[in-house]
């Protein structure tokens, strides 16, 4: 119960109340920006991780079947797509059996591939993926032709890496043949 000559209920908020307040609101905004900053992270995190286990999956069906597997990257005005093919009586075939890796709206490809004289593969040697040139035995000009194919000895043809790289982050995954452990391996890079 309020004295009667108390004038407390009327004055209003103190100076630390108000301080304390904003100390409060703003450390629960600073907190909720780095959660969020956290949950963006881990988003291009999860989207490489998935085209690894996507990459490993191929690498194993080619194992499985002694099918060779390639893969393509193909780009549309609504997306970007790494789809997988078989080599099958001499041709590059789309394989239905594994479906496409669509590539996130942010996200880059590029590729860093060598190939050796009397490969079956296109030549590429840009990070960009444009085409300089190579083989085309046995095949038409509307055929597609894998940037790189899995063996099923346990080998990548050709020798070479797949960049991600996002538009909002420093991070680059790189996706490379890891000849020890015949398998892919990813490494996640920070460009500078």
């Amino acid at each position: 119960m309020l004295k009667q000559g108390s004038k407390r209920g009327s004055e209003g908020f103190t100076l630390v109340e108000v301080l304390t307040v904003t100390v409060i609101v703003a450390i629960l905004t600073s907190m909720s920006l780095l959660a969020f900053n956290q949950a963006f992270d881990r988003r291009h995190s999860s989207h490489a991780d998935q085209l690894l286990i996507w990459l490993q999956q191929l690498s194993e069906q080619s194992a499985l079947t002694g099918v060779v597997y390639g893969v393509i990257h193909t780009k549309s005005e609504l997306n970007s797509k790494l789809e997988s093919l078989v080599y099958f009586r001499n041709r590059w075939l789309i394989a239905n059996s594994t479906p496409p890796f669509i590539v996130d709206a942010d996200a880059d490809i590029r590729w860093n591939i060598s190939v050796e004289e009397g490969s079956i593969l296109p030549s590429y040697r840009s990070m960009d993926g444009q085409h300089s040139g190579g083989s085309k035995s046995n095949s038409s000009d509307s055929e597609p032709l894998p940037i790189f194919a899995f063996m099923p000895d346990g080998l990548m043809e050709p020798d070479g890496e797949l960049e991600m790289a996002f538009d909002s982050s420093s991070e680059i995954y790189k996706f490379y043949w890891d000849n020890k452990n015949s398998g892919v391996k990813m490494v996640n890079v920070i460009e500078l």
